[in-house]
């Protein structure tokens, strides 16, 4: 896999960040599109989306567990694994937010 393969407008992401990134919201397939395309997507766009993304792996979560106790469903293997994946995201979503106060932090304390 050569850096080419992993830019997007100037910008490289490492194989691995974005690995697990897509690995978890199961978006393998768009991110390869975007990476072969070109992104035209803006980053608060992106955030939004990722945000987006991570509230509906918690809806996803939440109606798994409210089936399950309501016993519309006897999967908890489905119940356990919709609940992991929701935990994953937000624990992701809020590493990639303590990086965003970190660099925003850094650049202010920056003299011009």
């Amino acid at each position: 896999m050569n850096m080419d393969d992993l830019s997007i407008l100037g910008y490289y992401l490492r194989p691995s960040l974005s690995y697990k990134a897509t690995t978890i919201a199961g978006r393998d397939e768009e991110l390869q599109s975007l990476l072969e395309d070109g992104c035209s997507m803006s980053f608060t766009d992106f955030l939004k989306d990722s945000l987006n993304r991570v509230n509906d792996l918690q809806l996803e979560s939440e109606d798994w567990s409210t089936r399950f106790a309501a016993g519309e469903t006897d999967n908890i293997h489905q119940v356990m694994i919709a609940g992991e994946k929701a935990d994953i995201a937000l624990q992701l979503a809020t590493a990639v937010r303590q990086k965003i106060m970190d660099a925003y932090t850094e650049i202010m304390r920056m003299q011009i």
